[in-house]
């Protein structure tokens, strides 16, 4: 999952890379990648390391923190759920260490990440939807958002918000009362379209955003789709897509729906440039996203920081209160 703009132009399931990185060579026409194919992918990142990874020190903890990663990673499928989470989140964070290492954009020992620069509420353990999550304002979750583009958690941000804008996470929520969820909206593209004011060039892409909460069904207007979706910065300047698409709401599975929309680029902005600005590829070329910010923040909270924040969460509550955790790991006993 990458960030086009000034990552890679391929999709891996970490984002590898940042400031000015470009990897060459797409999973597009591959289908879906099995775990294996993207770690031999990954792994062979390591022979000629991307952007700031190739001096010496860098390319050292680059390739140091890949191995331990995949190690990690490999040893989480041998191991029950009373234990997984532990080795998930050092998983992920010795992955992030690969990603500062190799960002252009952490410049003199910003790349060296100390800590985990996240904390958790553990006061209510049973209700993990509730359970507050927030960064420490220093430390690797705070240092990274900045190389990978993204948003952080400022304020406590309960669990659930956060799970909900997880792609593979977002139709299987978290049980909590009257809590509005923020999921991460798929992009479809329709077509795209140019006109030319003043000699000048402007594209225009028309698409749908799938994955809605139906709940917005039940009072459908554009002021209420407008307000939900200011909570998607990239978002910004969405219009109706007129006529081109026949339907502005097309129902879909009853839980969610989608929305047809419409961007105008920027400038002498590309039809590629605005659809990286609006979206992010994620586990595959093909698949865009665009995702939510929280605490009323400027930039939405990239994917990789989104598990960030729940893996270090459950590896907390099974590390710290085991007892508990396999109470919530009880499918007789718990919804979740």
């Amino acid at each position: 999952m990458c960030r086009e703009s000034d990552m890679a132009t391929s999709s891996f399931p970490l984002p590898l890379s940042g400031g000015g990185v470009r990897i060459t060579g797409t999973w597009a026409n591959m289908g879906a990648p099995s775990t294996d194919s993207v770690w031999r992918k990954v792994r062979g990142l390591r022979h000629r390391p991307p952007g700031a990874a190739s001096t010496t020190e860098r390319r050292a903890v680059f390739g140091a923190a890949l191995e331990q990663a995949e190690q990690l990673f490999s040893a989480a499928k041998g191991v029950g759920y009373a234990s997984r989470p532990l080795l998930l989140f050092y998983a992920l964070s010795q992955a992030g260490r690969a990603v500062a290492a190799a960002s252009r954009r952490a410049t003199n020992d910003a790349w060296q990440l100390e800590s985990h620069g996240i904390k958790a509420d553990l006061a209510n353990i049973r209700n993990l939807a509730s359970i507050s999550v927030q960064d420490k304002g220093r430390g690797s979750f705070t240092q990274l958002a900045p190389l990978v583009g993204s948003g952080s958690l400022a304020g406590g941000v309960p669990l659930g918000k956060i799970w909900a804008s997880i792609p593979e996470l977002s139709s299987v929520p978290l049980t909590s009362a009257g809590m509005p969820s923020f999921p991460a909206l798929s992009y479809v593209h329709h077509q795209t379209a140019s006109d030319v004011p003043d000699q000048e060039m402007r594209y225009i892409i028309y698409g749908w955003l799938v994955g809605l909460p139906a709940r917005l069904l039940r009072k459908e207007s554009e002021e209420k789709f407008a307000t939900f979706l200011s909570n998607y910065p990239t978002l910004a300047g969405a219009q109706e897509a007129g006529t081109v698409l026949n339907r502005t709401v097309r129902r879909s599975d009853g839980l969610s729906f989608q929305l047809s929309r419409k961007w105008v680029a920027q400038g002498k902005e590309s039809a590629e440039e605005l659809q990286n600005r609006l979206t992010v590829a994620y586990l595959g070329d093909d698949v865009r996203y665009a995702f939510p910010a929280f605490d009323g923040g400027k930039l939405p909270l990239h994917p990789f920081l989104a598990w960030w924040a729940v893996l270090y969460t459950l590896s907390m509550i099974a590390r710290y209160e085991p007892s508990e955790w396999v109470k919530v790991l009880d499918i007789d006993a718990n919804p979740d």
